[in-house]
């Protein structure tokens, strides 16, 4: 069943179009904790960081309410879609995850203090970070509006977020006297900024892809 079927389905059920709303509304809540993540472990806001896992908790009820409205559709339904909610409860697990990476960006200045210079390495982190937040935003769109071609465009721009973390591991094992905070910071934040968009992908692969194979392009299987 393609997205368009199941987002005809949503819009015949008020449980399902609750859910629908709620998503786009933890979409946002991701983009803005992601922001205010990299805020904090940039510029050393360690106080604002550790106020951060509360933010997080925000996505973990998001995700709680949702299931719980996935449950109820289910319940009440004699024929419930079941194309449409394990889609939704696929798509609230990759947002969840999200919240998790974020939150342990804005601890990385916690566990390894160290001041962020403008730098060959950060040119990238940046680079990587403003695609993030353009992915949010396609990804908001494509998901609620079922808008094929921006699922697309995130799609694509993985493979430009992992050719950028490969720059940047690259530069880290030439790199010889770099100092020891630095260089696990740099290295963890490639990964969780490579995390975070892979799970954007994956929710727009919801919208151009059957429910087996969200999460996958076809050279994966």
């Amino acid at each position: 069943m393609g997205f368009r079927m199941i987002y005809d389905a949503i819009t015949k059920s008020k449980l399902l179009q609750k859910t629908y709303r709620d998503i786009g509304e933890m979409n946002r809540e991701c983009k803005s904790i992601f922001e205010k993540s990299f805020e904090c472990l940039v510029q050393n806001k360690n106080k604002e960081s550790l106020e951060l896992s509360n933010e997080d908790k925000k996505i973990n009820r998001y995700e709680v309410d949702i299931r719980n409205s996935i449950l109820g559709y289910l319940a009440v339904n004699t024929a419930p879609n079941l194309n449409a909610s394990l889609t939704l409860a696929s798509v609230v697990i990759d947002h969840e995850r999200i919240g998790d990476y974020c939150k342990i960006i804005a601890q990385l200045g916690l566990l390894y203090p160290v001041k962020l210079e403008d730098n060959e390495y950060m040119d990238i982190i940046n680079h990587m970070k403003n695609t993030i937040v353009e992915q949010f935003d396609l990804t908001h769109t494509a998901f609620e509006t079922s808008d094929v071609e921006k699922a697309k465009k995130v799609i694509t721009s993985y493979s430009g977020i992992k050719t950028l973390h490969s720059a940047l591991v690259h530069k880290l094992n030439k790199e010889k006297e770099i100092e020891i905070n630095k260089a696990i910071t740099y290295a963890s934040l490639g990964i969780y900024l490579r995390r975070i968009s892979a799970h954007l992908k994956n929710i727009c692969t919801s919208v151009v892809k059957p429910f087996p194979e969200i999460g996958f392009e076809k050279k994966d299987f």
